[in-house]
């Protein structure tokens, strides 16, 4: 499993750069971001995936396969919703209130197995 190439939380957003990873490892790693990002009271994670200019049906990538999962309702168990930014290269998956609101910033480690 790759790393993402960038991983940060800074109490209210999770972020996450997935340039580089395969498209399998990229949507667990999201997943996996916004599943922890909604336990610990996240308001969202951003998921930098790039612009991805190849059409949906020519090439699967990163940024294709994570708008599927989530028009899917892959992620409805813990977002609200989701944004792609005007660039097209960064999403915004937008999270319900989660349990708990946890000041322990979220380590890449929590989401990614070694």
């Amino acid at each position: 499993m790759s790393f993402p190439k960038r991983f940060e939380d800074d109490g209210g957003t999770v972020t996450v750069d997935l340039h580089g990873s395969t498209v399998r490892d990229a949507l667990y790693i999201a997943r996996r971001c916004v599943q922890e990002g909604y336990r610990q009271g996240r308001s969202k994670v951003d998921v930098i995936h790039g612009a991805s200019t190849s059409g949906r049906e020519s090439r699967r990538t990163i940024k294709t396969a994570l708008l599927d999962q989530l028009e899917r309702g892959a992620f409805a168990d813990w977002s609200s919703g989701h944004t792609t930014d005007a660039s097209g290269g960064r999403t915004t998956v937008w999270l319900n209130i989660g349990p708990n609101a946890d000041p322990a910033r979220i380590r890449v480690n929590d989401v990614v197995p070694r």
